[in-house]
């Protein structure tokens, strides 16, 4: 059962990321969050097509982890969530984020 899980969830994110996202035309782009991205989508993408080999060429459910699963499926809500943006995900990127200008800086626009 769970690998039937796994292998739904891990297509979730593959077809999330792979097929669903469109970015703006006045997006930027980040090459940190779009080689994360491919990652995901890649490693994800593989993963549901090993676990599908397997049940069709071998007749037999493979083992996998229920930890596993339960990460691919919370990956899965965060993609679904962010509407396949991986940007969405990781906001800062790989940014430093200096607590103490942000914070200036937007107590500057409140006011």
């Amino acid at each position: 059962m769970a690998a039937i899980l796994q292998a739904l969830f891990c297509a979730g994110i593959f077809i999330m990321i792979g097929f669903v996202y469109r970015p703006d035309p006045d997006s930027r782009y980040r090459l940190g969050v779009s080689v994360i991205a491919f990652a995901l989508c890649a490693t994800t993408g593989m993963q549901f097509m090993s676990i599908t080999a397997r049940i069709v060429l071998e007749h037999h459910l493979p083992v996998v982890s229920w930890y596993n699963t339960a990460f691919y499926g919370l990956s899965l809500a965060l993609v679904v969530q962010a509407r396949g943006n991986v940007a969405k995900i990781w906001p800062a990127g790989f940014e430093r984020w200096d607590g103490r200008t942000e914070r200036r800086r937007i107590g500057r626009l409140r006011r």
